[in-house]
């Protein structure tokens, strides 16, 4: 990818401040339209020396992209990462130089390679990527600070945001002799179109100044690149704070094949236009004095990118959650299915076993406790107790050795007509031998009563002792078949 730019142009104002520790690169006024690496650097003026580091890291940074840099190649992280180690370690030995372990500086890098454009930052610098065609902000990056997370996590509005005096706590920023080396966030861009800005700014710009009014500057077609550069200036004249800036005015692109090998952070990105609406949510940060940046210990803070919440959204990720819930929707459903089978089999296999025919079996001495008493040998038995003389013989029927044990089946049993016509007539066939062998039984004891009964001592002895053996239970010659 080539690309044709404007001269770039570069805004470095002291402020009300005593001591300028903002660094450019290219220095101010010195760059050109053939350039295409620029750094800004903001020195925390929380620290004694942050113009020493804010240079350093500039200067070195600069060097070791622009001595081993091809722009027939395209520029990786790993390329960045590199040159990065390079300036911690002489970043380092400066500040045992000058004895001051605590300066510190943030950090905006952009540069325009074969395979697009690469920015990244560190602390509250910005970078903007503005397309007046469409009046909007396509990038901007996120600022490492105290106020940012607040505003992330919806602790306070940008009305509360403008006057806070926490906003000059920074969470990540470029400092020496740190155990683990604060680590820059990386943007890939390719979306890139004719007429596109970037614009690199210090927060020293921004105090009195949203997105919106940069928004009507940038986009203004009636002006031309110096008007718009003069435009900022005034706006900012009269900042407290030492206020620099990059505006960079991309006029042609030409794209090449290995652009299509190269990533593109931006096209992946829900880019959210920061808009404060109405009066009240204006930016006052003009009532309020400027502080010197504070930068918070990383010891403290983990400073890595994947640490820190993300302002925006890859669009295919809400596409990938999707189908991640429908699969799990899928197994759930997999999950109850063959549960539900499982519990169902025992019924199936209920269902499907034949039915059983009920067999009713003469009652005897082995099963005389297991088994139920009929209703008629129920009522044989009450009429018996309710006799007044102890000496009366209990009336067994016979036995009935005609009759075989009546098989019932259930409703369900496939039987045909006939069978359960003869089934019918063995039943009442023997229901009336029993009621006539009762008969008998109660004329006996109706004989008995009357006095008429033989007085033979060997017929009343054995009387008795049925007698005696009916009270007991029935003898094993005895036996009493269930009344249907």
């Amino acid at each position: 990818m080539k690309y044709e730019i404007n001269r770039p142009l570069a805004i470095y104002q002291l402020g009300k401040r005593e001591n300028q520790e903002d660094s450019l690169y290219p220095t101010f006024d010195k760059a050109t339209s053939d350039d295409r690496l620029f750094i800004l650097c903001d020195g925390m003026g929380g620290h004694e020396k942050g113009e020493v580091a804010s240079q350093t890291v500039c200067q070195e940074i600069s060097e070791f992209v622009r001595s081993g840099a091809d722009r027939s190649v395209p520029f990786t992280d790993s390329m960045l990462d590199d040159a990065m180690q390079s300036m911690y370690q002489v970043l380092n030995e400066k500040s045992r130089t000058v004895g001051d372990q605590k300066m510190g500086t943030t950090m905006v890098f952009l540069y325009f390679h074969a395979g697009g454009v690469m920015a990244a930052h560190i602390g509250d610098s910005r970078c903007y990527h503005i397309r007046p065609k469409t009046r909007s902000i396509v990038y901007r990056s996120k600022d490492h600070s105290l106020v940012n997370q607040l505003l992330e996590v919806g602790q306070i509005t940008h009305e509360e945001a403008s006057t806070m005096k926490g906003k000059n706590v920074i969470l990540r920023a470029i400092m020496p002799n740190q155990e683990t080396p604060a680590q820059s966030d990386i943007i890939h861009i390719k979306d890139v179109c004719p007429g596109d800005w970037f614009y690199m700014c210090s927060d020293g710009m921004l105090e009195k100044m949203n997105d919106d009014e940069l928004l009507n500057i940038i986009c203004n077609d009636e002006m031309t690149d110096d008007q718009k550069c003069n435009c900022l200036l005034a706006a900012t004249d009269e900042n407290k704070d030492n206020h620099s800036a990059y505006l960079i005015h991309v006029s042609g692109v030409m794209h090449e094949i290995i652009d299509e090998d190269q990533p593109d952070d931006e096209a992946q990105m829900a880019i959210p236009v920061i808009k404060e609406d109405g009066e009240d949510q204006k930016c006052v940060a003009s009532v309020v004095e400027s502080e010197p940046e504070v930068v918070v210990e990383p010891k403290y803070v983990d400073a890595s990118p994947q640490s820190a919440p993300m302002d925006y959204h890859s669009p295919k990720s809400g596409n990938k959650s999707l189908w991640i819930t429908m699969a799990v929707a899928a197994l759930f459903l997999a999950i109850g299915a063959g549960t539900y089978s499982v519990l169902r089999s025992p019924d199936k296999e209920k269902e499907s076993e034949p039915v059983q025919p009920s067999v009713v079996v003469p009652r005897t001495k082995e099963n005389n406790d297991e088994s139920t008493i009929s209703n008629d040998a129920n009522r044989q038995e009450e009429h018996h107790h309710s006799a007044p003389s102890r000496t009366k013989p209990t009336t067994v029927a016979p036995k009935l050795k005609n009759i075989k044990p009546v098989v019932t089946k259930r409703k369900n049993s496939a039987t045909s007509t006939d069978d359960n016509n003869k089934i019918t007539e063995e039943i009442k066939k023997a229901i009336s031998t029993q009621e006539s062998q009762n008969q008998k039984g109660k004329s006996t004891i109706d004989k008995l009563k009357s006095g008429k009964t033989s007085k033979d001592p060997e017929n009343s002895q054995n009387k008795t002792k049925k007698n005696k053996g009916g009270k007991k239970g029935n003898t094993q010659d005895d036996g009493v078949y269930q009344s249907f």
